[in-house]
């Protein structure tokens, strides 16, 4: 590698921001050979006191070859980056460039030093970029590094020439904007381009990175990214211009690598294009952060349009297990799950077990639904969290497996239905099965089993109260979420028609029906829930409690709210009679 790139940092006077700025790249394996410029932007009014702290600060910064500090006399914020930019350039030919809130993992300077050398005379290379979004693309790619046809500038190496490309203001959209192979190419980008474009043109806004993904699609140029981001923009934290405020763009960084293999010969990868364009294309843009579930779906889009085309899939080959060979059937407290998973437990390549980590995930999300944080002192975060009971989990299973001789581990998980979005993100390639039973039975069968018929007992109960009203919602809350991929089984088909409903259920995990599934004994009373709740006291609670419920969840659970009604008239016709 020849003479690292001059690194150089803009600031105003997030103090905080800059010091973890500065400590994280102090951290990078080159720092110390590496020269840093920091440029200071003057104080606008009320701002004196602290940007004179910041500059004091900067008299301190140590770890690097040597640190140039340049404090501008007046405030102007793009004079400042830009300005100091183009000094820098002039003077090194190429640059390391970043803002005061973007964190960097230890490879990062290796990795855009090495990019600078190994692309310079590439013509259709703009930039290497540092960041990628968390769309896990190392579970679709081998590689370390990819092509992409949009400009990040959290963290960023420039040569001059191509800094020149990108002018002050854009004047030639007119003629560019005839071309509709420029159209095809600003598509590429996502669907939020063509309003900052817009902005951009309209002179809303005076943003570079703009500017410069406008030209990439004019001339149809790349930049050189890793595949696992290398930096995270902390400014996403309100504190930021033109962020806002989300957790859409964070990155894990302890993911990153420190060793990167960059061919000469890089060329695009579509699945990587897709995979990125459709996280920068989704509608919800200033959301939540993406779990592994969400991306895990997209992932699996992707790999269905490219495989459609005629490629080879690669998921399977790539990604993690993330739960694949884990069943997990779900149902309300009191649905009395055990015929299904009796049945799903007899096939012999099941494996029924207990699940000890599921108590860690409801635990987790009791106490964040309480306000509380218990990941202050864990770094990362949630995701570590989860990502270390996720492998727990996954050992468990692998020796569950390997001593079974069963391809499938299930875990019976009725109180579960409160952490299904965890759940989901923890393990989205897992089955998971929802027991869907008439709410009224389930009613019927606590007090019978329970509350030996004692409506008073039932309700002093208070978490079995909340537990019959929520549970239902919850289900059908994961179900919606699931879409295609949850697998929903009726009690009632299943005591009905128990071979034809477990053959479904199979053909949805991957297995052939056994025999052995099938239920043995007498058939149970379908109707015995209704002699349950012909007590006066019982059968007010059932009408009490079908009201709470409603028409629309009780449709959306596959039943019929005015039967359920009708039925339960039927019942006190039945008590009167009596």
């Amino acid at each position: 590698m020849s003479v690292l790139a001059p690194l150089a940092v803009s600031t105003y006077k997030r103090l905080g921001h800059l010091r973890a700025t500065l400590a994280a790249l102090a951290r990078n394996e080159r720092a110390h050979e590496t020269e840093l410029y920091v440029f200071s932007d003057a104080p606008r009014p009320g701002d004196e006191a602290e940007v004179a702290e910041v500059r004091r600060y900067l008299r301190t910064v140590e770890g690097f070859r040597r640190v140039e500090v340049w404090e501008r006399p007046t405030n102007g914020r793009i004079a400042n980056a830009r300005g100091g930019l183009r000094s820098v350039l002039e003077r090194h030919g190429r640059v390391v460039y970043l803002e005061e809130d973007v964190l960097t993992a230890p490879g990062f300077l290796t990795f855009v030093n090495q990019g600078l050398d190994t692309y310079r005379d590439r013509p259709d290379v703009f930039a290497i970029c540092g960041y990628t979004a968390p769309i896990r693309l190392d579970w679709v790619s081998e590689r370390d590094v990819y092509l992409l046809p949009r400009f990040s500038g959290w963290g960023i190496g420039l040569w001059a020439d191509r800094f020149a490309r990108v002018p002050a203001r854009i004047a030639d959209y007119e003629a560019v904007a005839a071309d509709s192979g420029f159209q095809r190419r600003l598509a590429r980008q996502g669907d939020d381009m063509p309003r900052m474009l817009a902005d951009e043109l309209a002179q809303r806004m005076d943003a570079w990175d703009v500017r410069a993904i406008y030209v990439m699609a004019r001339d149809d140029l790349r930049v050189v990214a890793p595949t696992v981001s290398l930096t995270h923009n902390a400014g996403h934290d309100g504190t930021g211009v033109h962020c806002g405020t989300t957790d859409r763009y964070r990155t894990d960084l302890t993911l990153a690598r420190t060793r990167f293999h960059m061919p000469r010969d890089l060329a695009d990868d579509p699945w990587v294009i897709d995979a990125l364009r459709r996280f920068r294309g989704d509608g919800a843009r200033w959301a939540e952060a993406w779990d592994d579930r969400r991306v895990w779906t997209t992932l699996r889009e992707v790999e269905r349009d490219h495989v459609a085309a005629g490629d080879p899939g690669r998921l399977d080959r790539l990604a993690p297990a993330l739960g694949k060979n884990l069943v997990v059937l779900l149902g309300a407290p009191g649905a009395d799950g055990a015929p299904l998973a009796c049945a799903l437990a007899a096939h012999s390549e099941v494996h029924a077990m207990a699940a000890p980590w599921l108590g860690s995930l409801l635990g987790h999300v009791a106490r964040v639904s309480q306000g509380d944080d218990p990941f202050r002192d864990v770094p990362g975060g949630p995701r570590t969290y989860l990502e270390a009971l996720r492998d727990l989990a996954e050992g468990l299973h692998a020796k569950a497996r390997a001593l079974s001789g069963a391809s499938r581990v299930l875990h019976w998980a009725p109180g579960s239905c409160r952490a299904l979005p965890e759940l989901a993100g923890v393990f989205p390639r897992a089955k998971l099965v929802f027991l869907l039973r008439n709410p009224l039975d389930v009613l019927a069968g606590l007090l019978r089993t329970r509350f030996a018929g004692d409506v008073d007992a039932l309700g002093a109960e208070r978490a079995w109260r909340q537990d019959l009203l929520e549970g239902p919602r919850l289900l059908m809350d994961g179900i919606t979420a699931l879409g295609e991929d949850a697998i929903v089984v009726h009690h009632e088909s299943l005591a009905a028609r128990p071979e034809a409903t477990l053959r479904a259920v199979c053909a949805r995990l991957g297995l052939d029906f056994e025999p052995a599934m099938l239920p043995r004994g007498p058939a149970e009373d379908a109707d015995r829930w209704l002699t349950d709740l012909i007590d006066a006291d019982a059968w007010v609670v059932a009408r009490q409690y079908l009201q709470q419920l409603g028409p629309d969840l009780i449709a959306r659970m596959g039943y019929d709210y005015r039967a359920l009604g009708e039925a339960l008239m039927s019942a006190k016709a039945m008590e009167r009679v009596g």
